[in-house]
């Protein structure tokens, strides 16, 4: 880039504004203006001559024959100086006129902009964007031009390839920071994504974020062992023919270990799976398990009444399985949410915690029991692997807590609050003890009325510390949702009204 060596005076109505500036909103500029009135401009504006912008590029920057005929300049830097002259009266400003070329125009504008603390992050993600589709640059020439690290320009950039639209729905009146949103750019699931950007700036936002990142990593797991098993040769099993009596497992493998066709191998080397039988697969939602089923050929004699109590039992426990399951991840959720809570946040809320808390005893009748390791999952582990005190480890542990007393104390009364709780279903369910006819209740349902208490309790203490309840847990409370339904409509279980 090279300028020239002296200021010049300019006449405000030759100076253009230039459309590929980042920022869109120049914001309130009376205090600017009065500055100006009375200071005039501290600092020059640095213009290029639209006479010099390339040919190709004059009908998207709005540029006329009587711009480049009348010697007209365009800002590169100092928009919000030179709009506040304008609405200051001013007829000239300072000037430096510089020979950068079109390139270097887009790049300094992005790089003078992300110095600002009143740009946007949208603003600044898609002033980076506009480096790359204009000029065609990847992330290092970007890196390059801006002296903004690589990987920040790739984070930057994943945030801008977000649907425009919904990314300003969805910061609209917030203060997001930039931080947030290449977390969110993080995702690459669209549904995924757009389904976390609704929740930028609530509680919920950092779990909803780490929920959507396992999601995709299951999802990334499903798909590798799909295509092991496509390799194979396998086709997966239908629902119905796993409850037929005609199908057993003959080798189970869990999800998240490295997709790999040589256990399924070794079973047929070993003699675990016949040469001659039918075999086929299915992937278990919970727990998350890849598993062989074998036909053997063997037609066993079915009572056909017992063979439909089964396939209603099977379907209840796969139900309730579910439920269990989305009950463990709603105790995660909580505990994720508490184990963010800042220091200052614990003081905060401290007062208003113990309130809710000495309800919860009063209705327990009792202090909770907090065993080690659900006082661990909050302050740290202090033990070695053979379940013994590491002193260093308890030394930290314990510098922590001294230095963070309020906050120590909060997730120490939560961690035994959440193990009396969090393990509670308020639902009961039917288990099946081997009579076709009998249906017993895994815990009578005074049991699964206690439950919910609990969980109301453990809610309702939560939300006076500032939780947001979402409306799959509410409906996962008070037995609403579809969750609690097996295929047909039959309820599972029961949920106090």
């Amino acid at each position: 880039m090279e300028n020239r060596n002296y200021l010049v005076y300019l006449n405000t109505e030759d100076i253009l504004p230039h459309p590929k500036n980042p920022r869109k909103e120049l914001g309130d500029l009376s205090e600017m203006a009065e500055s100006i009135k009375a200071n005039g401009i501290m600092q020059n504006l640095t213009v290029v001559e639209v006479g010099n912008l390339p040919a190709e590029r004059l009908p998207e920057l709005g540029i006329t024959a009587a711009d480049i005929d009348n010697g007209r300049f365009m800002v590169v830097i100092g928009h919000r100086r030179l709009a506040a002259a304008k609405v200051a009266g001013l007829k000239e400003v300072p000037c430096v006129i510089s020979d950068m070329s079109y390139e270097d125009q887009l790049a300094t504008m992005v790089t003078e902009n992300l110095q600002r603390t009143d740009l946007t992050p949208v603003e600044q993600a898609q002033g980076l964007r506009q480096l790359s589709m204009e000029l065609g640059l990847g992330a290092a020439q970007i890196a390059e031009k801006t002296g903004i690290s690589e990987s920040t320009v790739r984070r930057r950039l994943k945030v801008a390839a977000i649907d425009q639209k919904t990314l300003e729905t969805a910061t609209k009146g917030k203060q997001i920071s930039i931080g947030d949103l290449e977390r969110v750019g993080e995702i690459n699931d669209e549904k995924l994504r757009d389904d976390v950007l609704t929740y930028l700036g609530t509680s919920n936002f950092e779990w909803k974020v780490k929920n959507a990142k396992e999601t995709e990593k299951k999802a990334a797991q499903v798909a590798a062992w799909t295509e092991i098993m496509e390799e194979m040769a396998l086709r997966k099993l239908e629902q119905k023919e796993r409850y037929s009596g005609e199908w057993r497992s003959v080798v189970k493998v869990p999800l998240s270990s490295k997709p790999s066709s040589d256990k399924f191998m070794d079973a047929k080397l070993d003699g675990t799976v016949k040469p001659e039988w039918e075999v086929a697969w299915w992937i278990e939602e919970y727990p998350p398990t890849v598993i062989l089923y074998a036909k053997t050929g063997e037609t066993p004699e079915v009572d056909p009444a017992k063979a439909a109590w089964d396939a209603e039992w099977n379907e209840r426990k796969r139900t309730v399985d579910n439920l269990k399951q989305a009950f463990v991840e709603l105790s995660e959720k909580r505990k994720f949410w508490v184990g963010n809570l800042d220091s200052a946040t614990c003081c905060d809320v401290f007062g208003a915690f113990m309130a809710g808390a000495v309800e919860y005893w009063a209705f327990l009748g009792c202090l909770p029991h907090t065993p080690q390791d659900a006082l661990e999952e909050f302050l740290g582990d202090w033990s070695d692997g053979d379940g013994n005190v590491d002193e260093d480890l308890f030394s930290c542990v314990q510098s922590d807590a001294r230095k963070h007393p309020v906050q120590t104390a909060l997730w120490t009364l939560y961690a035994g609050i959440e193990n009396n709780a969090g393990g509670s279903y308020p639902f009961s369910t039917w288990q099946y003890s081997g009579d076709k006819t009998a249906k017993q209740y895994m815990g009578d349902f005074a049991d699964g009325e206690r439950d919910y208490e609990k969980l109301a309790g453990l809610y309702k203490l939560l939300e006076a510390i500032g939780y947001e309840v979402e409306p799959y847990e509410r409906a996962l409370l008070d037995g609403t949702s579809p969750m609690y339904y097996a295929n047909g409509g039959k309820e599972i279980g029961e949920v106090k009204d």
